[in-house]
C-alpha cells in the first residue's frame, strides 16, 4: 500500500489515541477523588470500582495497540500531553503554565518557566524567577536552616554546556536588550560575560574570551626560561624566536603551560658588542593593517636600549604566540638576553 494511502489511517488511529488518553486520564482523576482502597480479604471489590480498573485496562490496551499500529505504519507516534495530563515520556508535552515540583504544600511561586524545582523549608521563603525561563532549580533558606544549592551538574565531558543565542552581538554592553544582573551571556565570538547592574542594555563584565587574557598564574619564585650565554649571541638585526610553554625553567623547575596566553617577568641584555636596542612580540603577531612590505617588529617598540658591554633590564608583559613562542628582534648591536618570567595568564 502506498504511503499517501495509509495517511486517513494514520489519521484517525492518532484521533482515536488522543481520545482515549484523554479519558484514561479522566477516569484516573476520577479514581483518586474516589480516594479507593484495596479490599480486605473478607471484602469483594466494589463493582464499580472493578468496572472503572477494567475499562482504564481496556483503554490502556487501546492505545497501546493503537500506537503499535502507528509505529508499523513507520510514521512516529506524535501524541502530545497538555495542561492537566500525564508526562508522556518520548514526546513533545505542551502546557501554557509552569511545572511546580516542591516538598512545600502550599507553596505560590512568582514567576514561569516550563519545568521549576525547588527545594524550600517554608512557603514564606520562596523566591520569585523572572518570566520566560526554560528551566530553574532555587533551594530556599530558613530560620536554622543551612540553604541549599539551585542546581547540581556532572559529566565527564563537561559539567555544563552554555551556547549563544539565535541573535548574538559580539558586547552585550551595546545591545538594545534588557536584562538582569546575575545574568551570563555568551557573545558571537564564544566570550562569556556577566551583568553586574540590571537594565538596558545592562552593565557587563566579560569573564573569558578568545581574545581575553585569563586568569594570572604566580610562579612559585621567578625562573630563568631563556639565557643565551650558554649558546650563541643574538646577532645584530636577527629575529629570533623562542618556546616556553612545555618547558622547565633552570632554577626552580617551574614551567609555563600548553595554552598559556602571555607571561610576566623580566628581560635582560648583557654582553652587548655596541649600542643598540631589543624588542619582543608574540611569534604569531600580525600588524594591523598588514604590511607584506615590513617586518612585524617594525610595529613594535623598543624594550631595552643597551649600550656596549653595558647590562640593562627591564620588566615586561607580553603575549605569546598559539604555540606557545615569543620573537626576540635584536638591532644595531649583538647581545646575550636572559628571560626570567614570573608568571603565566591562561
Amino acid at each position: 500500500m502506498a504511503e499517501t494511502d495509509k495517511m486517513p489511517e494514520l489519521t484517525e488511529l492518532r484521533a482515536e489515541i488522543a481520545s482515549l488518553k484523554a479519558e484514561v486520564a479522566q477516569l484516573r482523576k476520577e479514581q483518586t477523588l474516589r480516594n479507593l482502597t484495596l479490599p480486605s480479604p473478607n471484602q469483594t471489590e466494589p463493582t464499580s470500582r472493578r468496572k472503572l480498573l477494567k475499562k482504564i485496562g481496556a483503554m490502556a490496551a487501546g492505545i497501546s495497540a493503537a500506537s503499535v499500529a502507528t509505529l508499523a505504519s513507520g510514521v512516529t507516534n506524535t501524541a502530545q500531553a497538555a495542561d492537566g495530563d500525564f508526562m508522556l515520556l518520548g514526546n513533545s508535552n505542551l502546557a501554557s503554565n509552569s511545572t511546580y515540583l516542591s516538598q512545600v504544600s502550599g507553596a505560590t511561586p512568582t514567576g514561569k518557566a516550563i519545568l521549576w524545582g525547588d527545594w524550600n523549608t517554608s512557603a514564606a521563603t520562596l523566591p520569585s524567577i523572572p518570566a520566560n525561563v526554560g528551566l530553574a532549580g532555587t533551594a530556599g533558606k530558613s530560620t536554622g536552616d543551612n540553604g541549599g544549592i539551585g542546581g547540581f551538574f556532572r559529566g565527564n565531558q563537561a559539567a555544563l554546556l552554555l551556547n549563544a543565542g539565535e541573535l548574538p552581538v559580539a558586547n552585550p554592553n551595546s545591545g538594545t536588550t534588557p536584562h538582569l544582573q546575575g545574568e551570563i551571556y555568551v557573545d558571537s565570538n564564544g566570550g562569556i560575560w556577566f551583568c553586574v547592574i540590571s537594565g538596558t542594555p545592562g552593565s557587563w563584565r566579560k569573564l573569558a574570551g578568545s581574545d581575553s587574557m585569563g586568569t594570572y598564574h604566580m610562579l612559585p619564585a621567578s625562573d630563568r626560561f631563556l639565557d643565551t650565554r650558554s649558546g650563541t649571541i643574538l646577532a645584530v638585526n636577527s629575529v629570533n624566536n623562542f618556546t616556553l610553554t612545555g618547558v622547565n625553567g633552570s632554577f626552580n623547575t617551574s614551567s609555563i603551560p600548553t595554552g598559556a596566553r602571555g607571561i610576566t617577568g623580566t628581560i635582560t641584555a648583557l654582553s652587548s658588542t655596541g649600542a643598540g636596542l631589543l624588542k619582543i612580540y608574540a611569534t604569531d603577531f600580525v600588524p594591523n593593517p598588514p604590511n607584506t612590505g615590513n617586518p612585524p617588529y617594525n610595529y613594535t617598540t623598543s624594550l631595552i636600549n643597551y649600550a656596549t658591554n653595558v647590562t640593562v633590564n627591564n620588566g615586561f608583559v607580553c603575549r605569546l604566540s598559539s604555540s606557545g613562542q615569543i620573537t626576540v628582534y635584536v638591532a644595531t648591536a649583538s647581545t646575550h638576553v636572559i628571560i626570567d618570567v614570573t608568571g603565566y595568564y591562561l
